[in-house]
């Protein structure tokens, strides 16, 4: 399907309908960290905000957080510091990266292993 087609058929529908599927890429960052068996303890979707989101995630008392900047179309983890900011602790990864063609598998490793490690170990 081309673009042109592609545009006149969300113009189609009402205004909002297509916030849900910019969410796609947040919820596959919430599914790589609920598969690690952490517990789902807060989330903040904003559609009125471009579709941001937000979530933080609980395991053995280490929490994390998941950002997604709807506008932007980027997602980040964070883990919570002493001061009680949060604090990048992944690398950023785009909607691309997650729904592309390939995939970048090195990059949604490494933003596994990072919410691996936080909720098994804690913030520094």
């Amino acid at each position: 399907m081309s673009v042109c087609a592609i545009i006149q058929r969300r113009r189609r529908q009402p205004l909002n309908s297509g916030v849900r599927l910019h969410m796609h890429p947040f919820v596959m960052l919430q599914k790589i960290v609920e598969d690690l068996g952490a517990t789902l303890i807060e989330q903040d979707y904003r559609p009125d905000v471009f579709g941001s989101a937000l979530a933080v995630y609980s395991q053995s008392g280490n929490s994390i957080r998941i950002v997604w900047d709807g506008k932007e179309g980027w997602g980040i983890l964070q883990s919570p510091q002493s001061d009680g900011s949060w604090k990048d602790a992944a690398p950023l990864l785009k909607e691309c990266d997650l729904e592309g063609v390939p995939k970048n598998h090195a990059k949604i490793q490494e933003f596994t292993r990072a919410a691996a490690g936080l909720l098994s170990a804690g913030a520094a």
